[in-house]
């Protein structure tokens, strides 16, 4: 949700990433949580990654400071409740979820509970740990010239 809520096509700052031009269609955030590890990634391409990496550095900051919106919260939830449910129209996508569940003790189908119990703090909690300025990483992959 926390990323959603700062990335995803309807956010503000999507809008306007995209709006200036440093963004494209293909610019994509996502979080992957394991056994002993997790990570979020934000990344696209485009032709000004200094700008583009003070801008959604800006942007988490803007967030830090002013808080998400609650009717921000409630779409992106809607948002990953659909996802939830195409998934479990789509096997292979069920049998990879259903493994990840399985391996992080987790009941699958307490997802959409799981999901609406959420509560704005725990997201803005969640977001100044997992994007907490000393904690990110860069990385910008040039073309040859």
């Amino acid at each position: 949700l926390c990323l959603s809520l700062l990335f995803d096509r309807s956010a503000d700052l999507h809008q306007e990433l995209y709006e200036a031009g440093l963004i494209d269609e293909e610019f994509a955030a996502g979080y992957l949580a394991e056994r002993g590890f997790a990570y979020a990634a934000v990344g696209g391409q485009t032709r000004d990654p200094q700008k583009l990496e003070a801008r959604i550095l800006e942007g988490i900051a803007q967030a830090r400071r002013q808080g998400f919106r609650r009717e921000d919260l409630e779409r992106a939830r809607r948002k990953a409740l659909g996802s939830w449910i195409r998934v479990l129209d789509a096997p292979q996508a069920l049998a990879s979820a259903a493994l990840a569940a399985h391996f992080q003790n987790v009941d699958l189908q307490d997802y959409p509970q799981r999901l609406k119990a959420c509560s704005m703090d725990e997201v803005e909690t969640l977001r100044d740990r997992i994007l907490e300025p000393g904690q990110l990483a860069v990385s910008t992959i040039l073309p040859k010239r």
